[in-house]
């Protein structure tokens, strides 16, 4: 009897094994994660900011073939974790592996569009006013915050100026009088400027 009550317990045993098996109750094994997208920096120093646009603040700069790891994207503006693991935004366009993300057109020189533009010592009107200057005066454009515009004038001071005075579109030259021109016009018509 010993021996038919081992070889029950033996045969119970054999089918609880082949169920455990079966039923897959056996700890399966897990795929690894893939490896975090990382991409490089295309530009010698590029802001990273808290959020995606230039409307907020800049947290960190980066620089010119740093490796950031992607995380996510919205529109143009990547999602970034910077070597110094801060979490943040940029754009795409200064970043490999976006070729769908077009740079922005940067503009070096600018032209004051109204007859006379305050720059202030600050992105806004509550600094004072370093300088005064005038229509078609030719600024070099130095950075940005916001809608205002960081510039050299042409007096070499350094200040800032609201963007939506600027143009950069060079002012159009006056054509010259050819040389046969009348200096004013015939009598009894009228001398009309346009």
């Amino acid at each position: 009897m010993p021996v038919v009550r081992f070889a029950c317990l033996l045969l119970t045993l054999l089918l609880l094994a082949a169920c455990t098996i079966r039923t897959g109750t056996q700890p399966q094994e897990t795929e690894p994660e893939p490896p975090p997208r990382m991409e490089s920096v295309t530009v010698d120093s590029l802001n990273v900011r808290s959020g995606p646009s230039t409307g907020y603040s800049v947290i960190e700069t980066i620089h010119k073939d740093d490796s950031v790891e992607v995380l996510d994207r919205e529109g143009k503006w990547i999602n970034i974790v910077t070597p110094e693991g801060q979490d943040g935004w940029a754009h795409g366009g200064y970043l490999t592996g976006f070729d769908d993300i077009e740079r922005p057109r940067v503009v070096t020189e600018a032209y004051s569009s109204l007859d006379t533009v305050k720059v202030h010592s600050g992105p806004g009107t509550e600094h004072g006013v370093v300088e005064v200057i005038h229509k078609n005066d030719i600024v070099e454009v130095m950075g940005r915050d916001g809608d205002w515009v960081k510039v050299r004038t042409p007096l070499n001071q350094y200040g800032w100026v609201y963007g939506p005075y600027l143009t950069d579109t060079a002012p159009a030259t006056q054509e010259e009088e050819p040389a046969d021109a009348p200096d004013s016009a015939p009598e009894g018509q009228a001398d009309n400027e346009t």
